[in-house]
């Protein structure tokens, strides 16, 4: 009981210091490059844990006094009186408990600083705007009613960001299981694509981030998922074709669409990306190469093909059982 009282205190502390921070913030300095630290998108949870351990207990409790009933919620009094230090620590716990466990694209450094700065400007404006203006000012990449959600259209309306240099040189694991088949795609040791077969034959991609659209292509098969995202662990169903072509290429090509409602999982508006100097959500392509392609490609089982061929000759022998002497015999 103590211990679930300990979580709904933080998760509920989660909110106070993020409203807390806000109010108390007059203006934002905006993130025009990569953080030096993380070329991902940086944990909004550890980003409110460093802002409550330069607060002072005295300062937190004045600045929750200013702070409406509706928006304290039901965090207790004792929780509101609890040190800056002892909420970080407990920021810190739901982050390793929850946070994500594997890992995600991320842009090159590189390429990112030497974008043009229209290209960069736009990230920004959408980042920051996406609801106040920003789509009334650019036409969307497909039509309402989704009838043009294509690979090509999709690939050749965004501006991809290329993905960090240790994404197109990938190790791959083969996971037989009782009722499926995994092949997970590592860079570096951390895993951040999975490849299924379902026992009913059927197979489905795994990524892990909040993305709108994903594409793939490998060899001439292509497949694109368009959607708003509801859970961090994106996952979609894809052609068996193309995941026999990836097989047997040990390639593919992908592209995904950032979404720009969320840092770090967290749903955050204009005022709390700019408090928190939340990186964009950019839209990023690879070319991946799965560099020990030979040793996984009959993860998924060998597959028996039937060839169809026509019969030019065949010799029958009709008297198999030699009947045709043994009657001849008997005459």
């Amino acid at each position: 009981m103590i211990r679930i009282i300990q979580w709904g205190t933080a998760v509920g502390l989660l909110g106070l210091f993020v409203a807390v921070y806000l109010m108390a913030s007059t203006s934002a300095e905006e993130i025009r490059t990569l953080p030096t630290q993380k070329h991902g998108l940086p944990s909004v949870l550890e980003a409110i844990g460093d802002k409550t351990d330069q607060l002072n207990d005295e300062s937190v409790q004045q600045q929750v006094a200013q702070v409406g009933n509706h928006e304290v919620g039901r965090v207790k009094r004792t929780a509101v009186q609890q040190t800056a230090g002892e909420s970080s620590g407990q920021f810190k716990e739901i982050h390793e408990s929850y946070g994500p466990k594997n890992s995600a694209l991320y842009v090159d450094k590189t390429a990112f600083d030497n974008a043009p700065a229209e290209i960069v400007d736009d990230v920004w404006d959408r980042w920051l705007n996406i609801d106040e203006g920003y789509l009334n000012r650019h036409t969307h990449w497909h039509q309402p009613d989704r009838s043009d959600v294509t690979f090509d259209n999709f690939t050749n309306a965004l501006h991809f960001f290329p993905a960090d240099q240790k994404f197109s040189a990938v190790t791959a694991v083969c996971k037989q299981r009782p009722h499926h088949n995994e092949l997970l795609i590592y860079s570096e040791g951390k895993k951040w694509l999975d490849l299924n077969q379902e026992r009913s034959n059927s197979y489905s991609v795994t990524l892990w981030d909040w993305y709108n659209t994903v594409a793939i292509k490998s060899g001439n098969e292509t497949f694109i998922e368009h959607s708003t995202p509801k859970v961090y662990r994106w996952n979609a169903p894809v052609a068996g074709l193309l995941a026999e072509e990836i097989l047997r290429t040990g390639t593919f090509d992908i592209y995904v669409e950032g979404n720009q409602y969320r840092a770090s999982g967290v749903m955050m508006n204009k005022v709390q990306k700019e408090t928190l100097k939340a990186f964009p959500n950019l839209h990023l392509r690879t070319s991946v190469t799965i560099q020990n392609i030979d040793e996984v490609r009959d993860c998924f089982g060998a597959k028996k093909h039937i060839v169809k061929g026509q019969v030019e000759s065949v010799e029958l022998n009709s008297d198999v059982l030699g009947l045709m002497t043994y009657f001849k015999d008997k005459t």
